[in-house]
């Protein structure tokens, strides 16, 4: 629904929703991002046996952020079929 009466009109959503405002998915994106709020240091942070995940993962964005940014080809990731490799027909 568009207010009238104003070269500008604003948008106004229907209930919770952004989808009829015309930077609706920039909006949304822009709180997704400022709700995560500020990057911690991590630089003196102790992770045990259980973090081995955490730790891969950390270097997997490492060397794909550094690939990036030289230019080099990323990783080319593929989801296994999960049917196949859970029941093992």
């Amino acid at each position: 629904m568009r207010l009238q009466g104003h070269p500008k009109e604003p948008v106004i959503a229907v209930g919770n929703s952004l989808t009829s405002h015309p930077d609706g998915v920039q909006i949304q994106d822009a709180v997704a991002q400022l709700g995560q709020g500020s990057i911690p240091d991590r630089q003196h942070e102790r992770l045990g046996r259980s973090d081995v995940v955490l730790v891969e993962l950390r270097r997997i964005w490492l060397r794909e952020l550094c690939a990036l940014a030289e230019g080099r080809a990323l990783k080319q990731w593929a989801q296994p079929d999960l049917i196949s490799t859970v029941y093992r027909t």
